[in-house]
């Protein structure tokens, strides 16, 4: 299979520049040259396959041979709301989540957030969306979302369309999981979701479910909602995108 790059400039024409990390990467990593062909995706959902005709030093020059068939997004679209743990916590998260099919991250304040979620943190979790997006194989980026307040989400997605995720809320076996199709799953911080959280939460009607009797992580609670919310997507439309 071709090398996947990520495009940042439109594809809707026939020769496309790849510039930045991206033609780094292919330049001075992959020792790409005049001929190769690689697999470019534009993270909205098409893939192309593309021949090299001109390197220079800091931009590659591409001219689209075809498009390619790409895996279909999971639907309805799912939206995680977590607050981010610290360092390399959070990014796995972002690895993970992209890797699953999740279609936006929206990082929350909470109570007792304890990682400060600012522009330039954003930039770097979209690089790495970018990143496992070509390892994957997924054609759209997850989208990393501004930070919201917590009792701000509300606003956002009706009751209905929401999950909290808390060791306190109702036990359910792997099997009902499959129908649940929530469109927005929160995750609480490290120091878990107060009182006046779980209150406010369960005052708006919304449910609140737990995968166990253990505390988990959040890094860990988020890749495990994603991954059973996602599979009942699949399970109910009956597409199939992993390996």
């Amino acid at each position: 299979m071709a090398k996947r790059f990520f495009s940042t400039t439109p594809t809707d024409s026939e020769m496309v520049v790849l510039d930045g990390t991206e033609a780094h990467h292919a330049l001075h990593v992959m020792r790409l040259n005049v001929g190769d062909q690689i697999t470019l995706f534009d993270g909205c959902g098409k893939d192309f396959l593309a021949e090299i005709v001109n390197c220079q030093r800091k931009t590659v020059i591409l001219k689209i041979l075809s498009e390619l068939p790409t895996v279909r997004e999971i639907s309805p679209s799912l939206s995680i709301a977590v607050a981010l743990p610290k360092g390399d916590r959070g990014e796995i998260l972002v690895e993970k989540l992209t890797e699953l099919g999740v279609t936006s991250l929206i990082p929350i304040v909470t109570q007792r957030s304890i990682t400060k979620v600012d522009d330039a943190k954003i930039a770097k979790l979209q690089r790495i969306v970018v990143e496992s997006s070509k390892q994957c194989g997924r054609s759209n980026l997850m989208k990393i979302c501004s930070t919201v307040q917590f009792q701000d989400i509300f606003e956002q997605f009706s009751p209905d369309q929401t999950v909290l995720f808390h060791q306190s809320g109702q036990k359910m076996l792997l099997s009902q999981y499959c129908n649940i199709a929530k469109q927005l799953c929160l995750i609480g911080p490290e120091g878990g979701w107060s009182p006046e959280e779980l209150e406010m939460t369960d005052s708006k009607g919304v449910s609140i479910l737990s995968f166990s009797n253990t505390v988990l992580r959040t890094e860990t609670a988020a890749i495990a909602a994603a991954t059973l919310l996602v599979s009942s997507r699949h399970t109910n439309s009956g597409s199939v995108g992993e390996n």
